[in-house]
């Protein structure tokens, strides 16, 4: 049996480790959600002058490269916010089962589930909208580029797109990761995944992995 001297020392040095994660998971939750409000505030100020007058509708045509810079910058915030969490509700929790320690755990808890499915999908829905709604607007101000244009507007409108079809894909592929990483919170808590047909793994607390 452990002695509890022995112990103590070390879920203390755990739970040190365990804030360490929390303080730079919600560190990056302030990063991502200033990149993008950063962009909303850069996109506003641009369509402001672009708007203003006609010949100043070629300015638009530089949001499509600012929400592609704004979503890569998300997507890592946000995998690394996954991976964190990750950490918190697997690794961190296999250590403290070694030393016979129970602690709940908020990312794989039951109450955190009952959120997170409709969670996931709302917050990557904004994501998607207030990135790629405002680089669609930006190319449709200046559709007669897509045609009639030669360079350096004609390339710049068709890079537009290229890139705002990019923005899409990194953040529909952002979305999928986190829905996964939820299913290995819910597996480790014991609960079925939302996809069917897991199987156990090794590591896990004995539930299903989707």
């Amino acid at each position: 049996m452990n002695n509890p001297l022995e112990q103590k020392p070390n879920i203390e040095i755990a739970l040190k480790l365990f804030e360490s994660a929390r303080a730079e998971l919600v560190s990056r939750i302030g990063l991502r959600d200033q990149v993008l409000m950063l962009f909303v505030a850069a996109s506003g100020a641009i369509f402001t002058i672009a708007l203003s007058r006609a010949e100043n509708f070629e300015l638009a045509l530089v949001v499509p490269m600012l929400s592609m810079g704004a979503a890569l910058l998300v997507a890592q915030h946000n995998g690394m916010i996954g991976a964190i969490r990750s950490y918190c509700a697997t690794e961190f929790q296999l250590a403290l089962d070694s030393q016979n320690f129970s602690m709940p755990q908020w990312d794989n808890s039951y109450a955190l589930g009952q959120f997170r499915q409709s969670g996931v999908s709302h917050r990557s829905w904004g994501h998607i909208i207030v990135l790629v709604v405002p680089a669609f607007i930006g190319l449709a101000v200046n559709y007669k580029h897509a045609i009639y244009s030669s360079f350096p507007f004609g390339p710049l409108w068709w890079g537009g797109l290229v890139s705002t079809f990019l923005v899409a894909y990194v953040l529909v592929k952002s979305h999928l990761w986190r829905s996964s990483s939820f299913d290995q919170y819910q597996a480790w808590a014991g609960k079925p995944p939302r996809s069917s047909g897991g199987v156990n793994r090794p590591g896990f607390r004995g539930g299903p992995l989707g």
